[in-house]
């Protein structure tokens, strides 16, 4: 692809901040200390160690809370399945989306460890809360009256205003706490090793996407059968448990954490060159050296005219005056945005693995052997297998290959990382939609429409091929957008351009909740309730898939116009220096942070 002509990077400038910020991070940590402490060692594989062991725990604690929380609408709750997708995929969004606040707290007022710390504690106050809400009677609707069942007849009383209100607030604070730990835990992992470069944190690194990886798949088996088979309350309590485990490890290993303090926003930054540029939006040349895209951004940077008996050096309010840097810096972050926005389907499409396909699950045959029943809640396992075993098989194999045949350092490019991830998810909803065919065609062959305790004699691992589609996209496209968004921002907005990373996700899932109430609205007329039904035998789920793959390539050819016209910026170094380039290593390295 033409967009792969003019890939440059640079990394020199951020090895000199993070040389500059180890020096003030050693200086703040000694700074008020007796000199007992300051001979102790700060940082380092104790602390990094605590922090990965607590890392394990929260995403233990909370993907044992979202994986299965479709199902906890459903059966439990008595929400049709439609406003159960919702609430999860909202969920899901904001807990993404809160990030953005997370990482602004972090950077202008508390920190990272102290960040770290108020969000691990405000998730465990929410999953005890859930916790509640499953156990207490009073705060749970009453089991359905099954004495019809043989008819299909059920008397199910759905949640009342009062039980929905406790539930959707401690979902809210899981999600605000889940913003703050994943905003900051693994820079402060980060933060213990001196020397960005080494090897110590090139491991650290590894070793943290072990512990989330691990923390995810343990979640989608040993909670979700606790929950299936010991109750909910049982399932919950022990995602809470492993909440607070985590939290006091963090608290436990706070004398030997390297934190460093608050640096500023970069909001503030982008603040200061809107603001300028509009009060000096009627001043009438440009400054010199200017580049003409975004032009009106330029006149952030003319110095205003100068007030009586005041020297320049006064009237230099970064709210009048901005460097032409800053202006850079800004206009780099603005060309961002047509990538970010043509890759929300993607997460969109993405979304359903937590909630329709699930339900999907449940529908279906999900024995293994003779005495166990796969929960159909630990079915993205494969997703997460897919992603894991394509990462290593596209940084071993693909990689190489595409140099050897490119002639370059790079083999293929981020952006053309995210093309291949956007168009593999696009074929994993037409996969979904012809399975869900099928197993439509099975549950009318046998007239199981209104049977609702009986099981389709359909192997609920046909499922598992759009599962894996879709880890195998994410780890095109996720590693794709994190390479991009690292490489693309200024290098002090690096922050901030991650958060905008994770943002498409918490905006994809937003658009599948939309998506999902337009279409019901949409589809439903007389007595047809519409694809999305309460009872999937009566709907067209496989409509709703085929209408996600044809948005999914839409949004594709959307994304190679906005990627062909984008430019790459140029920071002078030589493409053909092999040091000009992250290893893929690294570039894996960055992705597992996020997860």
């Amino acid at each position: 692809m033409q967009w792969s002509e003019s890939y440059e990077m640079s990394l020199s400038a951020d090895k000199q901040q993070s040389a500059n910020g180890v020096a003030g991070t050693q200086e703040a940590d000694e700074s008020g200390q007796s000199s007992e402490r300051r001979q102790q060692p700060i940082g380092g594989w104790r602390a990094a160690g605590l922090i990965l062991a607590m890392e394990f725990c929260e995403r233990l604690a909370f993907f044992g809370i979202g994986l299965n929380l479709v199902t906890y609408l459903h059966d439990h709750m008595h929400l049709p399945i439609p406003r159960s997708a919702n609430i999860v995929t909202n969920f899901m969004g904001a807990s993404y989306l809160t990030c953005l606040v997370g990482g602004f707290i972090a950077d202008t007022c508390l920190g990272r460890y102290w960040t770290t710390v108020l969000g691990c504690f405000i998730q465990f106050l929410g999953m005890v809360l859930i916790t509640l809400t499953s156990m207490l009677r009073g705060w749970k609707p009453d089991a359905c009256d099954t004495s019809q069942a043989l008819r299909g007849n059920y008397i199910c009383k759905e949640a009342s205003g009062r039980q929905l209100g406790v539930l959707y607030m401690a979902l809210a604070m899981i999600a605000c706490g889940a913003g703050g730990t994943k905003s900051s835990v693994s820079g402060l992992g980060a933060d213990q090793f001196q020397d960005e470069g080494s090897r110590e944190m090139q491991s650290y690194f590894n070793w943290f996407g072990t512990s989330v990886s691990g923390g995810g798949v343990l979640a989608v088996t040993l909670l979700v059968y606790l929950q299936d088979h010991a109750g909910r309350s049982v399932g919950y309590g022990a995602s809470a448990a492993c909440m607070g485990v985590g939290l006091l490890l963090l608290l436990a290993g706070s004398p030997l954490f390297r934190s460093k303090p608050p640096s500023g926003s970069a909001f503030t930054l982008i603040a200061h060159v809107l603001v300028a540029a509009f009060r000096n939006r009627h001043l009438p040349s440009s400054p010199p050296s200017s580049s003409r895209d975004f032009s009106f951004l330029n006149k952030a940077a003319l110095a205003p005219p100068l007030s009586s008996n005041k020297t320049w050096a006064l009237d230099q309010s970064p709210w009048k005056y901005c460097s032409m840097e800053k202006v850079k810096d800004v206009k780099m972050l603005i060309r961002l945005f047509p990538i970010l926005a043509t890759t929300i389907v993607f997460w969109t499409a993405n979304g359903q693995s937590l909630t329709f396909s699930i339900e999907q699950g449940a529908t279906l045959d999900r024995r293994l052997g003779k005495n166990f029943e796969i929960p159909p809640a630990s079915f993205p396992v494969f997703l997460q297998l897919g992603m894991f075993f394509m990462i290593p098989l596209y940084d071993q194999v693909l990689i190489p290959l595409a140099r050897k045949w490119r002639g370059n350092d790079y083999g293929i490019t981020s952006l053309q990382r995210i093309a291949i991830g956007l168009l593999i998810s696009a074929f994993s909803m037409v996969v979904a939609a012809f399975v869900e065919r099928r197993r439509l065609k099975v549950a009318h062959g046998f007239k199981m429409a209104r049977k609702l305790t009986e099981r389709l004699p359909m192997s609920i691992f046909y499922l598992a091929p759009q599962f894996g589609l879709i880890g195998i996209g994410e780890a095109f496209a996720y590693v794709g957008q994190i390479d991009f968004f690292y490489r693309e921002s200024p290098i002090g907005m690096r922050s901030l351009s991650t958060g905008l990373c994770l943002s498409t996700i918490s905006l994809g899932f937003f658009l599948s909740s939309a998506l999902v109430s337009c279409v019901n609205r949409w589809t439903r007329h007389g007595s047809y309730n519409g694809w999305l039904t309460n009872n999937l035998d009566d709907g067209r789920l496989d409509y709703f898939y085929w209408f996600l793959a044809i948005l999914s390539f839409l949004s594709f050819l959307a994304y190679l116009l906005c990627a062909y016209c984008h430019k790459y910026h140029h920071l002078g170094e030589d493409m053909s220096d092999a040091h000009a380039l992250p290893s893929d290593e690294k570039i894996v390295q960055n992705i597992k942070t996020i997860n």
